[in-house]
This record gives C-alpha cells, structure tokens and sequence, in this order.
C-alpha cells in the first residue's frame, strides 16, 4: 500500500522481538524479490529452542516464562468470554486445556500450534526460528542484541552466518537486556537503541549499492 501511494519512498522495516523474528522471516523468505530496501531487528530470537530453554529454567522460568504465560492467558480468556457457546465449540483448540498452560511452551503448544496448522512444537519452533537461513537474506539486516538478553542467550547468535552473508551485520552490546540499551546514570530518556534507529533509518535513505564490508 506504501509503494502504491508513494512509490518512489524507500520502506524499511524496523521490528522490535517478535517483529523482528517476522521482518527476518519476511528477508529470508523472498530474497531477490524482496520488497523492504533493509531492516532494524532489535532483541529478535534467532534459535526459539534456545530461548524456550533460556526461559524455562532457573529463576527466569518465575520472571519470564510464568509471566508471559499468565498475561496470554488472561488475553485469551478476555476473548473468549465474547464468543457464545456455537462460537466456543468451532475454536481448534480447548479453551480448558490452555488454561492450564503454566510456561510459554506449553501454552504455544496447546494453542498456538493448533490455530496456525503445526503438528508439533518441535515442528512450529524449526519454522519460526531464522538460524541457519541467513545466507537467503538479499536486504540490508542489522540485527541488534544484548549480551545479557534472557530471551536471546549470546550463544543462540548466529555470527558465523552472519560474517559470511555481506548484507548482514549482529551488533552486540554488552548490556542492554530484552529491549533494553538504557543510555546515562539515570537511563530514564534516551537509550542507545533509539539512536541506533535513527541513524541505521537515515543511512537506508541514502543507500544505493550492495553492502561490502572493509575491515579496519
């Protein structure tokens, strides 16, 4: 719709976790025919097996993984008490059995697998996840990360794909958690994440050739 109503506009994709995973997918996916002249990807996962495993052990699986799974099954529950009872009985999966769901797995399990046609988690998880599929990307991607990311383990990174494909840069900071890169000592305004964005934004505005790395 962009193109068509300003179709010399250059669009670039900027996804933050979850939309990052996406806009990933979205590069890997069409290659060549790729309509996005480059993507932002900020704190997206890249392995899901290694961040269900990050998250579903020790103390994060009471920070993270209850947590999230307690806010998903308090916005299904908030959606089904709007649907009557013909509208219940046509939904693919037990509104029941996902509320017994207590981590993210087991509610991705219950639910998620069943309305988008997976068989297995196994099966839903190798699809979502973008490693071993960055030598496909044909777009500028810098996909940035923290360190101390609970959701994204530093290990789950794929810098050796990423080294190998000229379009693809991994900048990873230090600190800066899940969405993090507070900036100062009292980090309450900017953060470095938003100065990232405008600066990759602005450089995409005046991009033209296939990236080529020079090393210093």
């Amino acid at each position: 719709r962009i193109k068509s109503h300003y179709p010399s506009t250059p669009v670039v994709g900027v996804g933050v976790s979850l939309g990052g995973i996406i806009l990933t997918q979205y590069l890997h996916q069409l290659g060549n025919n790729c309509d996005i002249k480059a993507v932002l990807s900020i704190s997206a996962a890249w392995d899901l097996f290694q961040t269900v495993y990050s998250v579903e052990n020790g103390i994060n699986r009471i920070l993270y993984s209850k947590f999230l799974c307690n806010d998903l099954k308090g916005s299904l529950k908030r959606y089904t008490e709007q649907l009557s009872p013909s509208e219940l009985n046509q939904l693919p999966y037990d509104v029941a059995e996902v509320a017994k769901a207590e981590v993210v797995s087991q509610f991705d399990q219950k639910l998620t697998c069943r309305v988008f046609g997976y068989s297995t988690l196994q099966e839903y998880y190798t699809a979502g996840s973008n490693y071993g599929k960055v030598h496909k990307i044909r777009r500028p991607l810098l996909s940035l990360h923290a360190a101390d990311d609970p959701f994204v383990p530093k290990h789950s990174l794929p810098f050796a794909e990423c080294e190998s494909n000229p379009h693809t840069v991994l900048a990873v900071s230090s600190h800066g958690g899940h969405v993090g890169f507070m900036e100062g000592l009292l980090p309450t305004q900017h953060t470095w994440m938003n100065r990232v964005c405008r600066e990759f934004l602005e450089a995409m505005k005046h991009y033209q050739e296939p990236l080529t790395r020079r090393r210093l």
